[in-house]
């Protein structure tokens, strides 16, 4: 037997003794037992360092318009104007003429409509007649013969329809705004 050992058993009788032979071939590997516990956690590690600023978002939504604030208060009074001048006087045209369209160089004036036939006025709008807003123009029924205003192409006459009421009755034609004009007075 190729590596024989002896070996004292026992250490009180020095004849005692035992042949231990060779070591055998490894045996095959057990199963692996159980998983044992978990261990305790560790200690938490340093923070690490702060990492860039990221990018802006996009921006949101406009809100909804806030309630409106309180009235300011009344800023003081302006300088009264200059006192208008009546002092000057008015141009007085008769006419019998029976259809009439007033031009610029009518602004200003009083016409005394002296005849027994009808007559009819038309006010004309800026581009027949290129009267400023503000001007006004006087008209009288001198005569028996009615008096009627209407509204020329593209003009407009407040009120509708408008007569002078009757015989030295009077009404004025006042242009108000761009084609447009009232007609005030003695008015059927």
């Amino acid at each position: 037997m190729t590596g024989v050992l002896k070996v004292r058993v026992d250490p009180v009788d020095p004849e005692t003794w035992a042949v231990v032979g060779g070591q055998g071939p490894t045996g095959a590997t057990g199963p692996t037992g159980a998983t044992g516990p978990i261990g305790p956690t560790g200690n938490t590690g340093p923070q690490g360092i702060k990492g860039d600023t990221g990018d802006t978002g996009p921006t949101g939504a406009t809100g909804s318009t806030g309630a409106t604030g309180p009235t300011g208060s009344t800023g003081p009074t302006g300088a009264t104007g200059p006192q208008g001048d009546w002092s000057a006087a008015q141009t007085v045209t008769t006419t019998a003429t029976t259809s009439i369209a007033p031009v610029v160089a009518d602004v200003g004036k009083l016409f005394l409509l002296n005849s027994t036939s009808s007559h009819t006025i038309t006010l004309p709008s800026d581009t027949t007649a290129a009267i400023t807003i503000g001007c006004r123009i006087d008209y009288v029924r001198y005569n028996t013969g009615s008096v009627s205003f209407t509204a020329g192409s593209g003009a407009t006459v407040f009120p509708v329809g408008s007569t002078i009421r009757a015989r030295y009755s009077a009404a004025t034609a006042i242009k108000i705004v761009a084609n447009g004009w009232l007609v005030v007075g003695d008015l059927a």
